[in-house]
């Protein structure tokens, strides 16, 4: 919807956050303030975690934003920067959120008693 949506709409943060819940995707065509608004991607991402590619590199990088999007979907963990996508907190965020997500990780992690008990008991 809002691909064809007036340009003020596309910059609506209400009007934006109820297209995300009916499809995370359609933070693509909102307007790229909102995109780079720290306060509007944290609700973003809590309705899709996946809205996190759509961010902007900053905010992709911002650890509390990354927690909360993998949080919410755990395959979210491939739009987060690798420096961060390494990080303890985040790793277990997200094999808390979906086991499966164990296969995406590094040798190193897959080799981390914690890490494979988080995954098991997801």
């Amino acid at each position: 919807a809002l691909l064809h949506a007036a340009a003020p709409w596309n910059a609506d943060p209400e009007v934006v956050l109820g297209c995300i819940a009916i499809d995370g995707a359609s933070l693509r065509f909102a307007a790229k303030s909102l995109q780079s608004d720290r306060q509007f991607m944290l609700k973003a991402v809590q309705v899709d975690g996946m809205c996190l590619q759509f961010a902007a590199g900053v905010i992709q990088s911002d650890k509390t934003i990354a927690l909360l999007a993998v949080g919410n979907k755990a395959s979210a963990l491939c739009h987060v920067p690798p420096w961060l996508a390494g990080d303890r907190q985040v790793v277990l965020a997200a094999l808390a959120q979906d086991g499966r997500v164990l296969q995406m990780l590094c040798h190193t992690d897959r080799d981390d008693e914690q890490v494979v008990c988080a995954a098991v008991t997801a």
